[in-house]
């Protein structure tokens, strides 16, 4: 049974007496508390800076390389004809373009009989795609039929599609090869098959000039960047194809949203720095007496204002192509600055953000891995400020153990002069009665 102290005897009030001797005890407690809580803040505000700086790292990834960087376009005079795609890697250009022949596949096709079940010859079979490995599969003596023969060969994967054709009275074989502008060649039993063969064709187009053929009607490896999509055969006039005219150039609206991303990102990492380490006079942040704050945002406006090595021409720093930071810590784009830089020195402009070296990306990627790694700076300052929290909250348990040490014995203390002066009171009032 707990000890009850109420001052009966006293005439004092021992219980709020008590109460207030323990909450003087607490006192200290307060202060370990506040910087238990500071801590606990610091850990948040170290984890939302990683956060932002592994935005800064995604946005800066997306731009490693120059073709992730510059978006240009392709422009064909006869969509019909030709179409095409590109990436980073393209320069901008005008290309005459025929196209006199398109890429086909060879076909053969033989005659089997008026069923599906009709019989053929069971044993190896072999084909050999251009280019390829000779395919062989065996046809056993139940499956020697058309339709075991089409499920064989498809089975295969030789490169080839099989199937059957109709013609309303028998059945035909038909191969098609998957590759375009390979010619195919069978052997074994397929000696005993006569097929009528439609030989593949590769594709013949004329460029500036230069005539150019090739297996397929998609051809990427012509001009640098550039995907050629051949949908038709280019028109003609008294038999001579017609040239089409094919653009690439560069989407400086597009180019400029893709670095601005990275800019954005940047930004909001150097305000929320900003904010969470203002000094005492602009009311203190939760970071104010963090120095590697500190260092960071000196960091990161070193790498604006500091001439890049190793990029291409003579556009070397951020500011000539719109990127800096302003008076107030924030870190600014132009756009427009940046278009009339990319017209001035389109690969200046581009190594400027993509070199793999010293570019803008590299460099963000570079200082989020300082950072953000399992050694950084901001995962082991986190780390830091958790263990302190954890430190200081143990140091409370402690302390408070101590308290209910000290307040226990003072009701003790009071319970026992409460019975004292119990005793007394009735001992004068025996005397009294005398």
């Amino acid at each position: 049974m707990g000890i009850s102290v109420g001052g009966l005897a006293s005439g004092i009030d021992t219980k709020s007496l008590i109460q207030q001797l323990i909450t003087v005890e607490r006192q200290p407690q307060l202060t370990v508390k506040r910087r238990q809580l500071d801590a606990v803040n610091a850990a948040s505000a170290i984890g939302e800076l990683k956060s932002l700086m592994s935005t800064v790292q995604d946005k800066a990834r997306e731009l490693d390389g120059s073709e992730e960087v510059s978006v240009l376009t392709a422009t064909s005079s006869d969509e019909a004809v030709l179409t095409a795609d590109v990436l980073g890697t393209a320069r901008p250009g005008i290309f005459n373009i025929s196209v006199e022949s398109m890429a086909s596949a060879q076909k053969d096709r033989v005659k089997i009989g008026d069923s599906l079940t009709t019989e053929v010859e069971d044993g190896e079979y072999t084909i050999e795609v251009e280019g390829g490995d000779v395919v062989s599969f065996e046809l056993d003596e139940e499956d020697a039929t058309l339709s075991g023969l089409v499920t064989a060969i498809n089975s295969a994967d030789a490169g080839v599609v099989a199937t059957t054709i109709y013609d309303g009275n028998d059945y035909h074989l038909s191969i098609t090869a998957r590759e375009t502008g390979k010619a195919v060649s069978y052997g074994r039993q397929f000696d005993n098959l006569d097929f009528v063969t439609t030989a593949s064709s590769k594709a013949e187009i004329t460029i500036d000039g230069l005539k150019v053929s090739h297996e397929d009607n998609i051809i990427e490896d012509v001009v640098t960047g550039v995907t050629l999509n051949l949908n038709s055969l280019s028109p003609t006039v008294d038999g001579k194809p017609q040239s089409l005219t094919l653009q690439i150039e560069e989407d400086a609206d597009a180019t400029a949203e893709n670095v601005k991303g990275l800019v954005d990102a940047m930004n909001a990492l150097a305000s929320k720095a900003k904010s969470l380490s203002r000094s005492s006079e602009d009311g203190a942040g939760v970071l104010a007496f963090d120095s590697s704050v500190r260092m960071m945002r000196s960091r990161l406006s070193d790498e604006l204002v500091k001439p890049m090595a190793g990029v291409v021409g003579d556009t070397n720093i951020l500011s000539m192509i719109g990127i800096g930071m302003d008076r107030y810590g924030s870190i600014t784009f132009d756009a427009n600055e940046f278009k009339e830089a990319l017209a001035d020195d389109f690969d200046g402009t581009i190594s400027l953000i993509a070199n793999s070296q010293d570019g803008l990306a590299a460099r963000m990627k570079t200082m989020a891995d300082d950072y953000n790694l399992t050694e950084g700076v901001f995962t082991l300052r986190k780390s830091m400020y958790q263990s302190r929290s954890k430190e200081l909250e143990r140091r409370v348990d402690r302390m408070e153990e101590r308290v209910l040490v000290v307040e226990a014995r003072l009701k003790r203390q009071f319970a026992s002069m409460e019975r004292m002066m119990s005793g007394l009171q009735q001992q004068q009032g025996a005397l009294s009665r005398l």
